[in-house]
């Protein structure tokens, strides 16, 4: 359903869940302190949270998740959430209450679109 490329690692988002898999700058594959995967790994915490991800984006560093209601879930080094690094999917309390559309995320910054258009 949905592919993003980080720095050195990549995020898919399927029927199946999210999978990451490469590098782990910084905790952006959310497994613990592995520092890569060779191969596609479900991000479990992601799964746990019983929401569906419908879409994903990747800075150098970090991770974020959208799911079908909206939230945004997001890991790695400096994510946004007040976190310096975080290494398991964390919902971003910045954008509570807020319908999220759109992700982008880009070296070390991040932006969403909601429903109502604000950036």
């Amino acid at each position: 359903m949905g592919v993003a490329l980080g720095r050195c690692f990549t995020l898919a988002v399927t029927d199946a869940g999210v999978f990451s898999f490469g590098h782990s700058p910084r905790g952006a594959l959310s497994h613990g302190l592995s520092t890569s995967e060779v191969l596609p790994r479900r991000v479990e915490a992601l799964a746990e949270t019983g929401r569906r991800s419908v879409a994903v984006a990747a800075g150098d560093c970090h991770s974020l998740a959208l799911t079908e209601e909206g939230q945004v879930y997001g890991w790695g080094h400096g994510f946004a959430n007040g976190h310096r690094q975080e290494r398991t999917p964390q919902l971003v309390t910045a954008l509570a209450g807020a319908r999220v559309q759109l992700l982008y995320a880009k070296a070390g910054c991040s932006c969403a679109v909601t429903e109502t258009g604000e950036l």
